[in-house]
């Protein structure tokens, strides 16, 4: 997937929501419904176009997560989680922003990297929600990558640098633009896509990032 063809892909995500504020012709929305989820899913399917196909992709899947013999078990939902046979090998944590970023987020996620990290076991099962269903058992990768994509650096009333101090690994797709500006209608759509597209920076440091830490294992 090429930047410009995520980037529209994304702007369509936003405005087929603003189109759905108006449910009936007596009843109408005012906030459009979150695109949270579909950012989710249209950032992990670029990402598995950008790492071998021997890489298996979870998103917000559970992932049960246990530490020594008896103690009780957790449930675990990273974003992303990227597989390589029974192998976690890394996280990506997703955010479309960062204007409603707890303050604590950092820290929770950080805690989440390391109860996956030191976990004695980690399952999933196959098929979640349904009666056929198996259980897999993996393993924490020695060194595990851990990441954070950002879709759009405005807004982000300083929160950017905090993610960026707690130590992590932080890419922003779009660092001067936002998908839901209101001002975009279908007169200036293609001029603000392109507008977006010019500035492949985060895009293609990800791409780097993800050539180096999930190489082919063949």
């Amino acid at each position: 997937m090429e930047f410009q063809d995520f980037v529209r892909r994304c702007v369509s995500l936003f405005r087929e929501a603003k189109k759905k504020k108006m449910i009936s012709p007596r009843v109408t929305r005012g906030r459009a419904g979150s695109c949270s989820s579909a950012c989710e899913d249209l950032i992990a399917l670029a990402i598995s176009e950008m790492i071998p196909n021997e890489y298996k992709l979870l998103v917000d899947y559970p992932l049960t997560v246990r530490h020594g013999n008896g103690q009780r078990a957790k449930t675990a939902y990273p974003d992303v989680a990227v597989l390589y046979n029974r192998t976690l090998a890394g996280v990506i944590e997703i955010k479309v922003d960062l204007g409603y970023l707890p303050e604590d987020w950092s820290k929770q996620s950080g805690g989440m990297f390391s109860q996956l990290q030191q976990a004695t076991s980690l399952t999933y099962r196959t098929n979640v929600g349904t009666v056929n269903n198996e259980v897999i058992s993996i393993s924490p990768a020695k060194e595990m990558d851990r990441i954070v994509v950002v879709l759009s650096g405005l807004n982000d009333h300083g929160r950017l640098d905090a993610i960026k101090q707690a130590n992590s690994v932080c890419f922003v797709l779009m660092p001067q633009h936002h998908p839901n500006s209101y001002y975009v209608d279908a007169n200036n759509l293609e001029k603000f896509i392109t507008a977006i597209a010019d500035d492949p920076r985060g895009w293609d440091s990800l791409k780097r990032h993800l050539a180096r830490r999930y190489q082919n294992q063949n």
